[in-house]
């Protein structure tokens, strides 16, 4: 009896062993599997790369130019002229001068800039710098007292509402100045002007202010101001 348990024990453990053997020749060699957590990690950087992608910097929009004729007048004591149309410094060509007829050749499609030709080749000037319209003064036979009516008015180096850049001084409400000249269409009075400050500092000259701010009679008390 016991010699046919042993046999049996014997056999089954023969059994095993087979099936054990068979069992690690039918796995084939290769790369382990992929755990959870490192496939969700390439999956999480393959999507970020693709985000990337898709928020790239875009370019600036390109600046053209619409074809316009007729000549431009700067109007600021000092215009940069470019050889593109930018506000880099290596584009800077030159500087114009107050004054300075330039032919317009376009107009960009932001409104930022006009191509002009100065010395017969093509050049930039940013557009708020140019007027269309020449500035042109009648001089008074006779000198006149004029008097301030703003509670402040600035006086300015050229005829320029828009560059602060060209204000040189102040008057106060009621200062008398001495007018020589007026803009034909009356928005400027040119003034006799003594600047405090600056390269003009301490030199009397002719400069510019608003001609509604001006009166050849004293002001009342009560006066509006100036707001640019």
């Amino acid at each position: 009896m016991m010699k046919r348990t042993l046999s049996a024990l014997l056999a089954l453990l023969v059994v095993l062993s087979a099936v054990a053997i068979l069992a690690s020749c039918s796995v084939k060699p290769g790369k382990p599997a992929e755990t959870t957590k490192e496939t969700e990690t390439k999956k999480s950087e393959a999507k970020t790369e693709t985000q990337e992608q898709g928020t790239e910097t875009q370019p600036p929009a390109e600046i053209t130019f619409t074809e316009a004729s007729g000549s431009v007048y700067v109007n600021t004591s000092e215009l940069n002229y470019r050889t593109q149309p930018d506000m880099e410094e290596s584009s800077i060509a030159g500087q114009l001068t107050y004054g300075t007829v330039l032919t317009r050749t376009g107009v960009s499609n932001n409104g930022a800039w006009v191509r002009i030709t100065y010395e017969e080749k093509t050049y930039y000037v940013a557009a708020k710098y140019v007027t269309d319209e020449a500035y042109e003064e009648t001089r008074l036979e006779t000198p006149e007292t004029v008097y301030v009516t703003a509670d402040s008015l600035f006086v300015r180096m050229f005829p320029n509402f828009e560059d602060s850049g060209v204000i040189v001084g102040g008057l106060k409400k009621g200062q008398a100045v001495t007018r020589v000249a007026v803009s034909e269409e009356g928005g400027y009075s040119v003034i006799l002007f003594t600047p405090e400050s600056g390269k003009n500092a301490g030199k009397e000259g002719e400069y510019y202010v608003g001609s509604r701010y001006l009166s050849t009679t004293e002001p009342e008390t009560n006066a509006e101001t100036e707001t640019k």
